[in-house]
């Protein structure tokens, strides 16, 4: 019989981190998941934006439509979601355990395709990736039935 194939991944907005679980031995042996995380740089502007009044000569202070660090978490997230569904369709892994901050979490289930939903085993909405490997390794055993 083939044993089971635990993979977990860690990530934030522009690092990430993957093992496979061994629980029997309670290890985690680091894998290349070949997802580059590039630069973590938004472009923001010094100023804010300047908008134009219907009427006159007036302008006032606005808001950017859109949000430059969120718009990079969301582009990690698809690279993330991406490597981990060609991983799984090559059945490299049966089961998957996801530790990331609550808003990149949410951002992987509504990218994550239902067959990667499927494999997924525990998600823990916490930054496990800048903690040493000890602490990672409680946390997946609190939240994974035996």
């Amino acid at each position: 019989m083939k044993p089971t194939v635990t993979w977990v991944v860690t990530f934030d907005g522009a690092r990430v981190r993957a093992f496979d679980w061994r629980r029997a031995d309670r290890t985690l042996n680091p894998i290349a998941l070949g997802v580059d995380p590039g630069g973590h740089h938004p472009a923001f502007r010094d100023r804010p934006v300047r908008t134009h009044a219907s009427v006159g000569p007036a302008r006032g202070a606005g808001d950017p439509k859109t949000d430059s660090e969120r718009e990079l978490e969301a582009r990690f997230v698809a690279a993330i979601v991406a490597a981990l569904t060609q991983h799984a369709a090559a059945h490299a892994f049966d089961r998957l355990v996801v530790a990331a901050p609550p808003r990149v979490l949410g951002s992987f289930r509504a990218q994550a395709p239902p067959a990667l939903i499927a494999k997924l085993q525990a998600e823990i909405g916490h930054d496990y990736v800048n903690t040493p490997d000890d602490a990672l390794l409680t946390a997946i055993e609190g939240h994974v039935a035996p």
